[in-house]
């Protein structure tokens, strides 16, 4: 496993899907889009509801 310690923000669209680097998403794609930036591989299959972690004005 794997730690990159890094940050990644997506924008909620509405209730299925997100905004990350300027494109419309579901949840799993700007996941797997999200692995794919970090570690350049092609083949990732992400579970998006597990991936992105939902963190409040209180942390």
């Amino acid at each position: 496993m794997v730690n990159l310690s890094v940050s990644l923000a997506v924008s909620p669209f509405d209730s299925q899907k997100v905004l990350f680097l300027g494109e419309i998403h579901s949840i799993s794609s700007a996941a797997d889009k999200a692995k794919q930036t970090l570690t350049g591989k092609r083949d990732t299959s992400t579970n998006g509801w597990r991936f992105w972690k939902y963190i409040d004005e209180n942390g």
